[in-house]
């Protein structure tokens, strides 16, 4: 143990300096990107920068808050005083919240070791979950502010290609945090007294004759006014000097495919549509005609997608009986089972099946329908979007508008919905 942490704080003191970071272009804003998504800053999602270190919402790798999967879960244990990280492989990363302490689950110590509690959120550093876990941890200074990047092996843009393409996007919201502020006009000094109707004697000089002067300084242009010289104010700038703010850049959008199979269809058009845009899916064939749609599962599964199951019945136990047989059935056509369920019911997650809800469905209709709806459905959601598609619907034209646009198609992981 004593050997494991002084190799470690070797380690920490040759990397220190990556990461004690430098001040901030602009303290207010802090962007998060997770993979190929940049989500919209909130106190769930937004990072922190204390003691030269980079915290993060715990709630960053819960992906129905950020709507991205990375395989890593958390809680809360020992009547609320630890925090433990951990994932399927069995790695558990537990920080003590007593004793501000933080070790691994073979005994490593972890640095820095005490979460960061603000506004009742808890704040972990993510250096040490991204090092430990296996994630890649990047930081950059940006001219909008300070970006953390945090991806893994779903992450399809390179850093330097992530970075071109969030830059319009990170000065949008930075524009919008920043309004331009409008010109404040100088107030005009206020007129001189009327000359009186009838002259009277001067008055001797005197400093208490004297008018009270502006506590605010005068401009270099501003003197007394008089009936040659009447107070006016500030002409408007020419047109062509209006400074108006440059328009939103069109938001960028992250999809995560499925596609249910009808029964006996076919899945050719499909899994084409998908190869012309490069993504990979989840296919979702009825439970009870598995046997009958063989040829299709396994031309879908040779093709790099996902198989998953659609649970037939009326009530919970039903369909949980209707899943237990269909992955049976599925497991003699493939040689492997499947956890994936088109389904939201709890006896099903409850078993172990990752349960899958789309957040959008493609519609009926128009290839303009089609896209216009599942645009509106995407836009301005925090995260992935789940999509789901019909076999029998004309998918190609949809995938390659959305590709087009520039938005991503991130594919599905064998990890908890």
């Amino acid at each position: 143990m004593k050997k494991r942490l002084t190799a470690f704080l070797c380690a920490l003191t040759l990397g220190l300096g990556l990461l004690i970071l430098p001040a901030s272009a602009d303290e207010d804003l802090f962007f998060l990107s997770l993979n190929d998504t940049l989500p919209a800053a909130s106190p769930q999602i937004t990072p922190i920068q204390t003691g030269g270190w980079v915290y993060v919402p715990a709630s960053v790798f819960n992906n129905r808050v950020s709507g991205v999967n990375f395989g890593i879960y958390y809680g809360f244990t020992d009547g609320n005083e630890t925090l433990v990280f951990y994932n399927l492989s069995g790695r558990t990363l537990t920080f003590d919240l007593t004793t501000n302490t933080a070790y691994t689950s073979s005994g490593e110590a972890v640095m820095p070791g005490k979460p960061v509690v603000l506004n009742g959120t808890y704040y972990v550093p993510a250096y040490a979950i991204c090092s430990y876990f296996g994630l890649t941890y990047s930081y950059f200074t940006t001219d909008y502010g300070p970006l953390l990047r945090i991806r893994d092996g779903n992450a399809r843009l390179s850093d330097s290609a992530f970075l071109s393409s969030a830059d319009s996007l990170m000065r949008s919201r930075y524009n919008a945090a920043h309004p331009p502020q409008a010109p404040v006009p100088a107030e005009p000094d206020p007129p001189a007294p009327a000359t009186p109707a009838s002259p009277t004697p001067a008055a001797p000089a005197s400093n208490s004759s004297k008018p009270a002067s502006s506590s605010k300084p005068a401009s270099s242009s501003s003197r007394p006014a008089s009936a040659a010289n009447p107070p006016s104010a500030d002409p408007e700038p020419p047109e062509d000097q209006a400074q108006t703010p440059p328009p939103a850049p069109e938001p960028v959008n992250s999809f995560s495919l499925s596609v249910a199979v009808k029964a006996n269809g076919d899945v050719t058009s499909a899994l084409d549509a998908l190869a012309s845009v490069k993504a990979t899916a989840i296919l979702f064939f009825p439970a009870d005609t598995l046997s009958r749609s063989a040829d299709q599962v396994r031309q879908a599964a040779g093709r790099g997608h996902l198989v998953g199951l659609v649970p037939k019945g009326d009530t919970p136990t039903q369909r949980l009986e209707s899943a237990r047989e269909g992955s049976e059935e599925l497991a003699r056509i493939l040689r492997q089972e499947t956890w994936f369920v088109l389904a939201d019911d709890r006896e099903l997650a409850d078993a172990g099946y990752l349960t899958w809800s789309p957040t959008a469905v493609v519609p009926g209709g128009s290839d303009a329908d089609r896209y216009s709806a599942v645009y509106k459905a995407a836009t301005g959601r925090t995260g992935t979007t789940r999509l789901l598609a019909g076999s029998d619907q004309p998918l190609a034209p949809l995938l390659r508008h959305f590709s087009q646009d520039g938005d991503t198609f991130l594919a599905p992981r064998e990890t908890k919905y």
